[in-house]
């Protein structure tokens, strides 16, 4: 093939791992079916138990975004979500945790780690990101700048056996951003600023019961994505631009759309207009 006599080989895209459990499997192929309100909500219900946001419809915000996680490949662009103000290291170790255990295929990285920035991009694993690579990591940097756009493509030349080899590794995936001021001025056209919130309680190991609890909710963020990905996908074809953002510009409704289409899709199921107001109200 052409590929081929290019030299060109494409990187494996599947994720190195899933939180999906066995048992969750067997749930959605027995038939299971989790609502959009019953994933928003427990979305949401999670966040209040561990981060308080003011406002408070910044947690819906971000409950939205988490969602959005699960299903992000079915968008051309997802926005980052860039936490304005980090705490102390403690503080950032702890909202990463509460995040990572929530989000799809959750995976923190400094932002320096080389090639497993490439790596992790491509297996769409969300990437939890603390500092920005500087200008001399200029590689790294456009992986980031650039990957919330689904045809974010990017190769490197790699060892093979006893040859070198050109890689192609997708750079889009959910990307949530920690703190450094740098990454407003980088990556102003794809970011979402979010307040730092308050967390509640103080650290302590999860008992047996968190851990069922918490499996049991990543299960059912799995058979939402999976049961609801063609509604989904089919709101964003037909109703673009979603309601609310008829009026914005070209770059609002690339990282605005993907929420607001899923905003509009809870509140049609709840009859009611609540979760998109939030959004208005933010925007």
């Amino acid at each position: 093939s052409d590929r081929e006599r290019a030299g060109l080989t494409l990187a494996p895209t599947l994720p190195a791992w899933s939180a999906f459990s066995w048992a969750g499997a067997q749930q959605f192929l027995g038939g299971e079916i989790v609502s959009c309100p019953a994933a928003f909500r427990t979305i949401r219900r999670y966040l209040g138990d561990h981060l308080t946001f003011r406002p408070d419809s910044y947690g819906t915000l971000l409950a939205l975004w988490i969602m959005g996680t699960y299903v992000h490949q079915i968008f051309d662009t997802f926005p980052y979500l860039w936490f304005r103000d980090g705490g102390n290291r403690s503080e950032v170790d702890r909202v990463l945790d509460i995040l990572q255990r929530v989000v799809f295929n959750g995976a923190s990285s400094s932002g320096r780690d080389g090639r497993a920035t490439f790596r992790r991009a491509d297996s769409a694993s969300t990437m939890l990101i603390r500092s920005l690579p500087t200008d001399r990591r200029r590689n790294r940097l456009n992986t980031v700048r650039l990957g919330y756009r689904k045809a974010a493509v990017f190769t490197r030349q790699e060892l093979g056996w006893n040859t070198v080899v050109t890689c192609a590794y997708s750079a889009y995936c959910p990307k949530l951003l920690i703190g450094d001021p740098r990454w407003q001025v980088a990556l102003w056209e794809a970011v979402i600023p979010i307040p730092w919130p308050t967390v509640k309680g103080s650290p302590r190991p999860p008992a047996p019961e968190d851990e069922r609890g918490w499996q049991a909710m990543l299960d059912g963020m799995h058979i939402w994505g999976l049961s609801h990905a063609a509604e989904i996908a089919q709101s964003y074809q037909r109703a673009w631009p979603p309601r609310g953002l008829e009026a914005s510009t070209a770059r609002e409704r690339e990282i605005w759309g993907p929420l607001f289409v899923l905003a509009q899709i809870v509140d049609c199921e709840l009859g009611g207009t609540t979760v998109t107001e939030d959004l208005m109200e933010l925007r």
